[in-house]
């Protein structure tokens, strides 16, 4: 049987013979491939929550990003010419790091209507991550969301 360090070991001699192979890059490497100390816990995949529509998120105050595709999808959605979208519902990010939409004057999301999203059917893809790839410190004292039970993979 080969142990995890001679696998180490292995792999290390695969790319130093490839074109491929840097010495900073076999460092990083090695400070990446330590074994654990025995005992050392791993902590379990975070939880993952199903979304409840409960509109917290659209209320805090931020950025929310769109790509091209996305303000291509809003705008037909709205039945709207992109041009005059950008203009009526974007802003620039800081730094122009590309667009986000307006908010209202209270920073909730400018599509925000009562409890209900306007583009729901089309909204951004960092709307559709929330809270499971991001979400903003004390989310879970706000949100409805509904934590998952972990299912067991073996």
């Amino acid at each position: 049987m080969i142990t995890e360090v001679e696998t180490f070991h292995l792999r290390e001699a695969e790319l130093m013979g490839s074109a491929l192979f840097h010495p900073h890059l076999f460092q990083l490497l090695s400070l990446s491939f330590q074994p654990l100390p025995k005992g050392t816990l791993i902590d379990p995949m975070p939880p993952t929550y199903l979304c409840q529509r409960c509109t917290a998120c659209c209320r805090w105050p931020g950025f929310v990003r769109v790509t091209q595709e996305e303000i291509q999808e809003i705008a037909s959605f709205l039945k709207m010419d992109e041009d005059l979208f950008i203009q009526d519902y974007t802003r620039l990010r800081p730094n122009r790091g590309g667009l986000a939409l307006i908010d209202q004057e209270n920073g909730a999301c400018f599509f925000l209507s009562g409890n209900d999203c306007s583009i729901q059917a089309v909204k951004p893809q960092q709307c559709k991550d929330f809270p499971n790839s991001w979400n903003f410190p004390g989310w879970r004292d706000l949100c409805k969301a509904i934590e998952l039970p972990v299912r067991d993979t073996a």
